[in-house]
Order: C-alpha cells, then sequence, then structure tokens
C-alpha cells in the first residue's frame, strides 16, 4: 500500500500538467488490495488442485 501512494505521487507530479487533479483515494487503494487477493487465490488455485492430486512420493520423483 505504501508503494502504491509512492507510485501514485510520482505519477501526479509527472502528470500535473496535464491532469490537475490526479489523486488516488481510498476506494482505489481498497481495490487495489482486494483485486490483488483475488488474483493470487485464482492464480493459486491450478497449483493447490494438483497438489492435492499427487502422493508425495510421486511429487518428490519429479523434478521439474
Amino acid at each position: 500500500m505504501v508503494l502504491l501512494a509512492v507510485v501514485s505521487n510520482v505519477v501526479a507530479v509527472a502528470l500535473s500538467i496535464y491532469f490537475a487533479g490526479f489523486q488516488a483515494d481510498t476506494l482505489t487503494y481498497l481495490s487495489c488490495i482486494i483485486g490483488t487477493f483475488i488474483v493470487g487465490i485464482v492464480a493459486s488455485f491450478f497449483p493447490i488442485q494438483r497438489a492435492l492430486r499427487i502422493k508425495i512420493v510421486d511429487g518428490l520423483r519429479v523434478v521439474d
């Protein structure tokens, strides 16, 4: 969240000529956090399903 604030301020300074009122509000921060959690859950779904189906011994044999 701190990184978002820093990047937002840098972009605001860089684009202040074109967008005088560029500012990220609290809703933007919350949307980014919620979006990050959703992407993380969706991205971990398929590896978790594979890990649940494979036996431990078979998993130790395969090195990708």
